[in-house]
């Protein structure tokens, strides 16, 4: 740091207003990087399903049927969904 007596409340106040992400290099200690909540829940939001083996699964067979060259254009889509979407408009 270049001056000791700034704190983490000044940090993390500069950083904010100036939309970017200081960090902090101490000597022994690995860096930490202060970043907004909602970046942290986007973060997380990301990772989350990394963690899961069924959605890993999921996505997997998504990838592969892609590969295969099976898809479903915007406007099949819309079609499927119509019926579905009239019969939530009518509840």
């Amino acid at each position: 740091m270049r001056c000791p007596r700034l704190r983490l409340p000044d940090l993390t106040n500069r950083g904010y207003r100036r939309c970017h992400r200081p960090e902090l290099l101490p000597m022994t200690v690995l860096p930490l990087v202060l970043i907004s909540a909602e970046d942290l829940e986007s973060l997380e939001a990301t990772i989350e399903p990394l963690c899961d083996p069924t959605a890993m699964a999921r996505i997997a067979e998504a990838d592969d049927a892609l590969a295969r060259g099976e898809s479903t254009s915007a406007e099949e889509m819309a079609l499927l969904m119509a019926p579905r979407r009239a019969r939530e408009q009518a509840k």
